[in-house]
């Protein structure tokens, strides 16, 4: 296996790899997110994602093959009268082929991050995820993540209340 950061050649490889997490999420939140569509995604990597100085992209591949990917970006908050000064990583989007998961790739991708985490001095590595996402939560955990907060949500669109 090989973990290496992507380059602007990879736009279409990386829409590739977002589909099946993008396909999950839109499966449990229709109503939020899109079911995926390659040629918005390859631009949103191309324009956004990998333009980002702020962020990095990784690829683990096996054999040449492409299994996944994770994006992460340094945040910085700065010092207020409530809390204290924080820079940290932000895993913002992480996805392993369905087909290829269990294998330890998804650690390696972290491994990644974590490690260019130390490496710019960042004091910790955070990532969100979604409820319905009970997998990832174990996984998240395995890696030693730790729930730092709630996150709650009022859909009046739903006409339930």
């Amino acid at each position: 296996m090989n973990i290496r950061q992507a380059t602007l050649d990879d736009v279409g490889l990386l829409a590739g790899l977002n589909e099946d997490v993008q396909r999950i999420h839109a499966a449990a939140y229709p109503h939020l997110f899109k079911q995926p569509d390659y040629p918005a995604v390859a631009a949103d990597f191309e324009t956004r994602i990998l333009g980002n100085t702020q962020g990095q992209v990784y690829i683990a591949e096996v054999d040449g093959e492409a299994v996944g990917y994770i994006y992460a970006l340094k945040m910085e908050r700065p010092d207020n009268p409530y809390t204290y000064a924080q820079r940290y990583m932000l895993i913002d989007q992480i996805s392993v082929r369905p087909s290829e998961q269990g294998r330890g790739y998804g650690r390696k991708l972290i491994e990644a991050v974590i490690q260019w985490a130390a490496d710019c001095g960042m004091g910790s590595v955070t990532l969100n995820t979604w409820g319905f996402n009970v997998h990832a939560h174990g996984f998240f955990e395995a890696m030693g993540f730790k729930r730092l907060k709630y996150s709650m949500g009022l859909d009046l669109n739903s006409g339930k209340r």
